[in-house]
């Protein structure tokens, strides 16, 4: 089986497909790609000043931190502080 998957200047995308001899084209038409579409930024809400804040518990050195890096799995110094469940 032979497949080639082509782009036209008028977003069409072809697939050419030849099996045992037989062959077949199929072309669809895409609509234009969304990045080129302005995205307006929506405005951002206060914080709210009715909630209390959050609270913590001290639990030790207890909650690993993973660091970013090319090395999976690499730590640094451990978290302490948990935040406590929220009334419902």
């Amino acid at each position: 089986m032979i497949i080639a998957l082509g782009e036209t200047q008028d977003s069409t995308i072809s697939l050419n497909a030849a099996f045992a001899g037989a062959a077949t084209t199929i072309s669809v038409k895409v609509n234009d790609y969304l990045q080129e579409k302005p995205f307006p930024t929506p405005e951002m809400n206060a914080p709210r000043t009715d909630v209390t804040p959050f609270e913590y518990l001290e639990v030790g050195n207890k909650i690993p931190n993973y660091t970013p890096g090319k090395n999976w799995g690499t730590q640094g110094q451990a978290k302490s502080k948990m935040q406590k469940p929220l009334a419902p």
